[in-house]
Parts: structure tokens; sequence; C-alpha cells
């Protein structure tokens, strides 16, 4: 079972590796691989990687069928659902997730039926954003709503988070915002409520919620708790999430899967004790499988509290597996139960190996097996209980770099003193709380008065703890081929003490702990135009120093590009410390990033152009003829000169020239046309030379900058466009682009390629890497 569980997986694995899915007459293959699995056994570990490929196959191909057609983006569509979970509300809109039950396209104010040459399958769930006018809203309405849709698109940045392959997780097939305006309001209607069982239980995760955020108003624990009761997170801040990210203890904080086996077990426990007591029920069913069942519906029970949520399912199928091998029973074998476990969790979900949680709560249960079962009687429960802390801490290191390229070295600490507190004082009390809070409120109060105290008590230690120096290790992502010596070192030093020479471990650990990114040699750049959406962030390196120009938009006060995308990127690079920040104007969507990544990274200088506030005491301006030298490599600002002034933003952008030995790159911010035909003028003046190999096209492709005799002037062989997917502003407009193709230059956007890295310097250019291109997964849809 364990290796067939093993080639399973494998095959799963290898399907999500594709661009393309084969065609699903594939999966008629089935039909004969399985009959040969089980006739001939050894080979069956093989015929199962097969066999979990196609199951994948099946499974993706429903999948991706409800994705809307790229013909209905931007389109004015009648949607009507029911809201799903939770809604998540700020000052600026609602967000929420609605269930479609009907999609139709919108003509004026009459509606027409979709044909299937639009929609050839209704989306099981789009997510919505609702601005400002947005009512009260709660799970369980039935809504009918005027919206407009885009499919699923995120950022695609080296160490980045992929929103896609979330969202194609979570079977979340558009996103978009509800249209309230005069014409669309008498459209927007509020149908009634669903009476489903799911609905009735979201409808209860909700009133808890509310409840207890009534309940303790002024405590900081209050979105702990609720997270703890209802897995509702909204109400946890961010200090509180660097906190508990930094400190390892995140995993605390919501019902995970520790969470799930803990009222399992304990719900085992009492039953055991309960049963034994009632002769006549024991002559009837056992005491262990009585015992096992209320395992499994405490743990039902405490999943469906959570939505059930991806973690949470898995953790309930590894409760009911071991519990069926009680009711059965059979031996509990650890590496069977696990096997077993696996099978079903993919199964169920083979989309789960995208996600990091799945390999980290596997890998958590895998090594406690291996180190904690089948050792010889150790020293007491406390000197057990901080091994496991000790050896997870060990054992989840290489998958904490490859998955988050961070490691907190504190959290071995930090989990010892956090475990028993949060799992065997405030999950108990937050749950007796939980239990009493609609219909016995005073009772509920003093539970959730004390949960709240042990987790006010807490805090402050991992809040010292987190800032403790030199106690996140963090680094680049080591390529996947590192994790398999690794993964034999881990073996081979967390083995029992009878193995010889477990120190020979370290060595298969260093191509994981020692790698880096490939050097670059002196007198080159390497440039990387991120992916930011609608503004601007790019990274430029040299062999030993790194400039950010521009630090990306901010979203709201709960998202920013510097902390969504360049710091990410900048660990995955292994550059620790930003040598130059230079922010360009002061545009939202060019500075907004820049508080997080000056929090988070150091940076030694700072220059700014003089209409943005100064940032810092030391920071310089922008000036035309400011120029230095790293590496070999020069770089010099061109605008603006001395005693510039205009009216507007976008002129007071610093524009820098980067030249190396072969090659020239230009990024000119948001300057307009005023600017540029000054650049020209000055320029030819001077017998100098504006021509760029590499481009950062001016203010995004917009009509007001990219004048003919810039581009002419500048003529790149590359043009850059930093732009969003179907942003407001329709950038970069069509004869923008146009001018620029005409004159020879290859045009490339973020929104397409994801982040665009050029190498600069050499005596052939290289074509650029494209990193959307690079990764691409078939959830993915090409943009156009």
């Amino acid at each position: 079972m364990q290796l067939a569980s093993v080639g399973f997986l494998l095959g799963v694995l290898i399907c999500h590796q594709l661009a393309e899915l084969p065609p699903k007459e594939w999966v008629w293959l089935l039909a004969m691989i399985i009959p040969l699995a089980f006739a001939f056994k050894t080979l069956r570990p093989f015929f199962f990687i097969s066999i979990g490929f196609l199951y994948s196959v099946l499974i993706a191909h429903d999948k991706i069928a409800g994705q809307i057609s790229p013909e209905l983006e931007g389109r004015d569509l009648l949607a009507t659902g029911i809201v799903a979970e939770l809604p998540s509300k700020t000052e600026e809109r609602t967000r929420f997730l609605l269930k479609i039950t009907d999609l139709s396209e919108l003509n004026s104010t009459v509606t027409k039926p979709a044909t299937p040459s639009t929609v050839s399958q209704l989306p099981h769930y789009i997510q919505l954003s609702w601005y400002k006018t947005a009512p009260a809203m709660a799970v369980g309405q039935q809504w009918q709503l005027v919206v407009r849709l885009k499919r699923p698109h995120g950022f695609m940045n080296p160490g980045g988070f992929d929103y896609e392959a979330w969202l194609y997780q979570q079977d979340i097939h558009a996103t978009g915002y509800v249209r309230d305006n005069r014409e669309t309001q008498s459209l927007n209607n509020l149908l009634g409520m669903d009476d489903s069982v799911r609905s009735r239980l979201y409808q209860l995760r909700e009133q808890l919620s509310q409840s207890i955020s009534a309940q303790l108003p002024e405590s900081q624990a209050a979105g702990l708790i609720a997270a703890l009761v209802v897995g509702d997170r909204q109400m946890i801040d961010r200090e509180q999430w660097r906190v508990l990210t930094t400190t390892g203890t995140n995993h605390l904080m919501a019902i995970s899967g520790l969470h799930i086996g803990l009222v399992a077990g304990l719900a085992f426990f009492l039953m055991g004790r309960v049963w034994r007591r009632i002769p006549l029920a024991a002559l009837y069913i056992a005491t262990p499988k009585a015992a096992a069942v209320a395992a499994i519906l405490a743990g039902f029970g405490y999943a469906a509290l959570a939505g059930f949520a991806l973690p949470t399912q898995r953790a309930l199928i590894m409760v009911i597996v071991a519990m069926l091998a009680i009711w059965l029973q059979r031996p509990l074998i650890p590496s069977q139960v696990l096997s077993i476990a696996l099978m079903a969790v993919l199964l169920y979900d083979p989309s789960a190996v995208i996600s990091g949680s799945f390999w980290l709560s596997f890998s958590a249960v895998a090594i406690i097996f291996y180190t904690m079962t089948g050792r010889l009687p150790t020293a007491g429960w406390w000197w057990k209980w901080g091994r496991i802390q000790w050896v997870i801490a060990i054992g989840l290191a290489p998958i904490l770099l490859f998955w988050f390229q961070q490691v907190p070295l504190v959290s071995p600490l930090a989990n010892l003193l956090a475990v028993p507190l949060v799992s065997f004082v405030t999950v108990p009390l937050s749950l007796f709380s939980g239990m009493f809070l609609v219909v016995w409120p005073d009772l509920a109060f003093w539970s959730l008065w004390l949960a709240a105290l042990s987790l006010e008590l807490l805090l402050p230690i991992l809040d010292a703890l987190s800032h403790l120096d030199n106690l996140l290790w963090a680094g680049p992502q080591p390529p996947t081929w590192t994790l398999i010596p690794a993964g034999i070192g881990l073996l081979w030093f967390l083995a029992p003490r009878g193995i010889p020479a477990r120190w020979v471990a370290m060595f298969w650990m260093i191509p994981m702990v020692f790698y880096s990114m490939p050097p670059i040699k002196h007198g080159m750049v390497r440039l990387t135009l991120l992916d930011v959406g609608h503004g601007l962030a790019a990274v430029v390196q040299t062999t030993n120093h790194a400039l950010l120009y521009d630090a990306g938009p901010r979203y709201s006060d709960q998202f920013n590009a510097g902390s969504a995308v360049v710091i990410p990127f900048l660990r995955q690079q292994g550059v620790a410390t930003l040598d130059r920040v230079v922010l360009s104007h002061n545009d939202i969507d060019h500075t907004g990033g820049y508080d997080a990544i000056s929090q988070q990274v150091p940076v030694r200088s700072v220059m700014q152009s003089t209409n943005v506030p100064r940032v810092r005491p030391d920071a310089e301006f922008c000036r035309a003829g400011v120029q230095w030298q790293w590496d070999g490599v020069e770089f010099r600002v061109l605008h603006p000169t001395l005693n510039y002034e205009d009216k507007r933003d976008n002129n007071m952008s610093c524009v820098v020239q980067i030249t190396t030995q072969n090659d020239k790159l230009l990024i000119t911010g948001d300057i307009e046309r005023r600017v540029e035909t000054q650049l020209v003028k000055y320029f030819a003046s001077n017998d100098d030379n504006l021509r760029a190999d590499v481009l950062v096209v001016p203010h995004h492709g917009s009509r007001s900058s990219s004048s003919e005799y810039f581009v002419q002037a500048v003529t790149p062989k590359y043009a850059l466009f930093s732009v969003g997917y179907r942003n407001r502003y329709g950038l970069p407009k069509e004869d923008v682009v146009e001018r620029y193709q005409g004159l020879g230059a290859t045009a490339l956007y973020t929104h397409m390629s994801g982040a665009i890295t050029f190498l600069l310097g050499a005596k052939q250019m290289a074509s650029p890497a494209l990193y959307r291109a690079e990764r691409r997964r078939y959830w993915s849809k090409i943009v156009h």
C-alpha cells in the first residue's frame, strides 16, 4: 500500500506540472491499467503512477470546465447565486464568494440567455467585490447582481504567491465586481435566503464570529479566538500575522490539522472513559469502536465550524482513516495509516499537491511517526514534547525553505511554549464558549474571557521572540532536485542513535542550504521588471549591488506590492540589502509599497523625486547629472534638471539610464511628452545619444507619453509595458504599442508575461526570461 500511494502521488504531481492537459479521452486507459495493477503485484507502484496521472487529468478537466470565456470578460452579466462564505468587509469594499446558479448576458435592461458558444458550463464560484455602496451581506443570501468578470488572473513573479493556483484549488472560476449605478440598481436585488444545511452552517459560523467580537470588544485576542472557533481570520491584524509567521506559530491560530486531531483525540479519550462505565452499552458496541465514532463525529463537527477549509478536510480524512482502522480492528501501523490517508486525500482533491500546507501537514505527521515510534523508551513527557518540536523544526526546514524561502529558527522554542497553552487551554475554552455563545451568553463570556487571557499572556512572549535578531533564516528558492538529497540527509540525521556516522547527513543538505542564484558577471546587469499590476517596480542587480526603481502600488491598507511581490522576489534572489531605492514620483502606484519594503529590508540609500514627501532624513533628490558606478556598470540620472518644476507629478519622474559595455537600459517613470521633448533636444545638442536596447515605456503606454520623436530617438529593441490585466485605463494604448513595433521593437507586457528578466552586458543580448511562460500550468490561461 505504501509504494502504491507514493506511485499515485507521483502521477498526480506529474499531471500538475503540465502546461496543457491531455485529451479527456485518455482517461479510458484506466479501464486497462487498473486490472493490470492488481494482476502484477511487483509492477503495481508503476501502474499507480499512471492511475494517479489519469485520475488527476479526469478531475482537472472537470475543474477547469467552468472558467468563463474571454468573450465574456468586461461585459455586463447578470449573475444569480448564493453567498457561500463569510463576507470580508473593509471601508472600501465588501468581498464575497458567490455560488453561481445562473449567469446570462445583459443587453440594456433585458437579459438574454447565454448561448453554449459563450458559456459552456456555469462557473462553480465567482469572487466578487462590491465597492462603497455595498449593503449588509450575509452567508446564505440569494442575490441577483449585475457584474463584470474576468478570468482568474494574478501576479506572476519569482518567489511570489501563485494566486491563480489558489483560485483553481478553491474552484473559483472568475473574479470581478458588482456594477452599482443608476442603470443597474434596479437589477441588483436580494432574492431571499438559501435554506440548505450548508448555508445554515455558515450562518451559524457568522453568528458565532459576530458574538465573539461583541463579547470581546477591547481584546487583541478576539480575532484569534474567532479564527480558532469558526476559522474566521478577518479580525487578525497585520502585526499579529507578522509575529505569528516570524515565530512559526501561525498554524496554531486557525482550525488546523493539529486542532482537528486534538479535538478528535479528546473525544476518543472521553467517550472511552464514559462507555466503560455503561455495561449494557459495551455489550453492543466495544468501547474502542464507540470512542472511534465519537472521534470522527467530533472531528467532523470542528471541521464544519471551519467551513470545511481544505487543510481541515485533509486532517479530517486522516482522523477517519485512523478511526476506521480501530473500528475494523486492524493494527494501527503508522506507515499504512499515513499511506491510506494520503491516497484518500488525493482521491478527494488531487489539486492539494499545489499547496504548501499539504506537504507541511503530511511531512509533519511522517516525521513524528519516523522519530517517535518504534524507538526505545526515553525520558518523561516534557522531554518527548520538546523532542517533537525539535524534530519537526528540523524536518520541515527544507520544505519551508522550498515553499516560502524562509525558516523561523525560533520556531521550536515558540511552539514548545505555545502549542500546549493553545491546544490544552485556549482551544478547549474557546470551543466551550462557542457551544453556549448563542443560547447562554453569560456562561460563555467567562470561558471566552479566560481563553482571551491565555492568548494575551502568550502574545507578548511571541512578540519578544519575533524581534530577536538573526532568527529568521531566509534564502533563495532552491531547485526542486535539492529536495531529494535533503530528504536523504534528514532520514539519516533523524535515524535512531544506533545508526553510525549521522554527522555525514549534513553533507546531503549542502546543495539546498548553500544554494545561491547564478552570479552576475562583472560589467553585467540583471533587470527584472516585476508584475505588480498597474504600477511599476523594477529590480536592477549587478555583481555586488541591487537597486529598486519604484516600489509598486498600494491597493489597500491590507495589500501592497511591496510585501506581496517585491520582498518575496528579493528573498528568492538572495538579496538581503538594497543598496539604493529610487522613488520616481509621487504616485501611489509607484511608491505604495515602499513602507512595507523599508520595514523588512535594509535600504542603504534613497533617491526620490522632489514631489515625493521625504521618506527619510538622508534621502537625496533626483537631479540630472548625478552618476555612479557599480561593478563596471554606469548609472546616470537624466531628469529632472536642477530647479525644474512642473504642476504635473508625472513630469517630475526620475529618469535613469543604465549603461553596460554592450547594452543600455532606460527607465522613465511616468514622464509625458513635454519631458520627452526636452530629453530629445538635450541629447541632440550635446552630441549624445538617447538610444536604449531596453526601454521601460513611459507612463505604462499612455497617449500622454511615447511621442514619435521620443520613440525614434530611443529606438529600443524591447519596449516593456508595466500594466495591470484589464486595467480601468485601457493601457497600453494600441496606437502607442504600434508606434514602437513600427520601429522594430518587441513589445512585452507584465500582465501577459509576468516578471520580465533581461541579462544585459554580454556581447550578444540573450532573449528575456518570461516568468509566466516558464511557470505556466494548465489552469493558467494565456492572456492576449
